[in-house]
């Protein structure tokens, strides 16, 4: 499972899902569709899960309502994130 938080978030947030079985691609998007961070994380036989830190200047993002995107071969995720001032 996907885990966004926190959320709403008022600048950094952090991704965290489990330790991907196949090369797992993240994503988030604007409001708009356009791709505002990406990153890949490698197939792992950890047990520990993933946790991704984010800054929203990282993104060079305003507030608003953005979407992140896990995709792997084993599944599609999509979380709603709000980020505010």
């Amino acid at each position: 499972d996907l885990s966004v938080f926190p959320n709403p978030s008022s600048g950094q947030f952090t991704i965290a899902f489990p330790a991907p079985k196949s090369n797992t691609r993240i994503s988030v998007y604007d409001i708009n569709g356009r791709q505002v961070y990406f990153t890949e994380v490698a197939k792992s036989e950890a047990l520990e899960p993933v946790e991704i830190r984010i800054n929203r200047t990282d993104m060079f993002v305003r507030r608003g309502i953005y979407f992140v995107r896990l995709e792997s071969d084993e599944q599609v995720i999509t979380k709603k994130l709000l980020i505010e001032d």
